[in-house]
């Protein structure tokens, strides 16, 4: 990748965002909020080409996160995490157009192929005008 990947990053418990940090460090330029209302506040100011999303956040949830993505012009893949990432969770983020789910603890490698992999479908897809690239 020649540059780094913009990230939002909602939520994600100390520990985890540690780790992301760590794994994504030569891959990815990550902004972290706290809950929904700060990670629309980014959204409407600074480009994200990823967005993970803890599920469940101070003032709502990763829905809420994933509306506000969708109503944008340039839409970002939204990735969810879990402690308990299950097939309920995995098949409720696609059939609601989320792009993926991560368990916590954070695998490295996963980590790194999974916002990689939405980065591409971001930057290469047809979800947005080509503009958003």
């Amino acid at each position: 990748m020649n540059r780094l990947i913009p990230v939002l990053s909602v939520g994600i418990p100390a520990e985890g965002a540690a780790a992301l940090g760590k794994y994504l460090a030569d891959v990815a330029d990550i902004h972290a909020v706290c809950n929904c209302r700060e990670a629309s506040e980014v959204l409407s100011e600074l480009p994200q080409a990823v967005v993970i999303c803890d599920a469940v956040l101070s003032d709502g949830s990763w829905q809420l996160i994933l509306e506000r993505t969708q109503a944008m012009i340039c839409p970002p893949p939204v990735i969810v995490v879990s402690r308990l990432a299950d097939e309920y969770l995995w098949a409720q983020v696609l059939n609601f157009g989320g792009y993926d789910v991560l368990e916590m603890p954070f695998d490295g490698p996963e980590v790194v192929r999974v916002v990689a992999a939405a980065w591409t479908w971001y930057r290469d897809g047809e979800n947005h005008p080509a503009m958003c690239a």
